[in-house]
């Protein structure tokens, strides 16, 4: 009988101390979040403050805080992502000011933040135009420069017909560089413009007309792509980004998004939400397998909760899957 009373006491004690030392060890991590809290000048160090007390909320205010940080996060990218925003409708047409623009959507405090990646193709798309403006405007102001000096010494010389030939020269030379080289830019500039916008109609006549010239080729089959996947037409979009290089895969975040919540989906037995996700991006990565497998685990799932001939229903869909057959014969046979 003392031997279970010691027991018992013994027991109680360890279970007290087991309490006592998840106490102490939350007040520690509370404690430290605390400090890295009041440290925080930037959302990566709010959001790093927020997952520490993501651990212990059940701790003192640690829920609360956990919002606090969240809040002050949501704020601090808010700003940056307003204060670039509105850079941008002033910016002009000052390839400057773009640069300046630039550095502000890259603050990595806005990685993932809601547009950004399409400010960012915007800006750096705007940028390229306004330097390839200036840098005409330019070539053209010493080009006319050029002209004038020329014209200032032949009627020293008062010799016009050098002076004639010199400008003939000149505004040909001026004439094949606008040709070969400037208006190709700013029409390849207009094009990127238009991708950018979603005009794809607009986007595939310029790159279209553009043959060649840089990656216009390459351009096109991205523009229709893109144009694929805003019409919802997301398998035949695959069909197209899986022949480009990732730079091109516009889309390409949206389909590993996509992939890995078809994944959730499944582990949560989800398998018609997650069935929807895999088929509806084709052959991304394993897409394809992954759908067999979806209906393989589907199929077991139904055996289990009584529902065998919905189970067959989808073991017959994937038969050559691993060891479907041999379910669906021990099935028929009982």
């Amino acid at each position: 009988m003392f031997s279970d009373i010691n027991n018992k006491v013994s027991s109680k004690c360890a279970e007290q101390c087991t309490l006592l030392a998840e106490q102490a060890h939350q007040k520690v991590i509370y404690l430290a979040a605390c400090n890295k809290l009041q440290e925080c000048t930037n959302a990566r160090e709010y959001d790093k403050a927020a997952k520490a007390f993501m651990h212990i909320l059940g701790y003192k205010d640690a829920q609360q805080q956990l919002n606090n940080c969240k809040q002050r996060a949501a704020e601090i990218r808010n700003t940056l992502y307003n204060d670039a925003i509105e850079a941008m409708n002033n910016a002009g047409n000052e390839s400057i000011n773009w640069q300046s623009i630039i550095a502000m959507l890259n603050n990595v405090d806005l990685e993932n933040y809601l547009d950004i990646n399409v400010l960012r193709e915007d800006a750096a798309q705007r940028y390229s135009e306004c330097l390839a403006e200036e840098e005409f405007r330019q070539e053209e102001q010493a080009l006319a420069e050029k002209i004038e000096a020329e014209k200032r010494k032949q009627k020293r010389k008062k010799t016009f017909i050098s002076t004639s030939i010199f400008l003939t020269v000149i505004i040909a030379c001026g004439l094949c560089l606008y040709s070969f080289i400037l208006k190709p830019l700013l029409s390849y500039n207009r094009g990127m413009s238009a991708l950018n916008r979603g005009d794809y109609f607009e986007a595939e006549n310029i790159f279209s007309g553009l043959g060649e010239y840089r990656d216009s080729n390459i351009r096109k089959k991205q523009t229709e792509a893109d144009k694929l996947y805003s019409s919802k037409n997301y398998i035949q979009a695959q069909d197209i980004y899986k022949t480009l290089e990732e730079t091109y895969q516009t889309h390409r975040d949206e389909y590993e998004e996509a992939y890995n919540k078809a994944f959730d989906f499944r582990n949560e037995n989800q398998f018609e939400d997650a069935l929807k996700l895999f088929l509806g991006i084709g052959d991304y990565k394993d897409a394809i397998t992954q759908v067999s497998e979806t209906k393989y685990q589907y199929a077991k799932y139904e055996i289990e909760n009584g529902d065998v001939e919905k189970a067959l229903e989808l073991l017959q869909q994937v038969n050559d899957y691993l060891d479907a057959e041999d379910i669906i014969d021990s099935i028929n046979s009982k």
